[in-house]
């Protein structure tokens, strides 16, 4: 099977309000269905299953997009609100 290497740049809010502009790298494994994401550092920050159902980047869309409705706050299906102790997890 093929290997894809794909990279694009992003940017970021730097100090004093200023944007840093940095690169994100992807490597797709197309023998094994995986897609793994490498920050400038070669460090991999994120790894998924492309094939699969309802994987982590499906979610992460979900979250990004969350509102059905925003006008009338009604969230997208499969996303809820965090209750106190889900909070806390976060927020401690």
């Amino acid at each position: 099977m093929s290997h894809y290497y794909l990279k694009t740049k992003y940017k970021e809010e730097g100090s004093y309000g200023s944007t840093e502009e940095h690169t994100l790298y992807a490597h797709h494994n197309l023998s094994c269905d995986v897609v793994s994401i490498y920050d400038e550092k070669g460090d991999c920050i994120l790894s998924f299953d492309d094939t699969l159902d309802n994987n982590i980047l499906d979610a992460i869309n979900r979250l990004l997009w969350a509102w059905n409705d925003a006008m009338a706050n009604k969230l997208t299906e499969g996303v809820e609100y965090l209750d106190n102790g889900e909070r806390e997890k976060i927020f401690k």
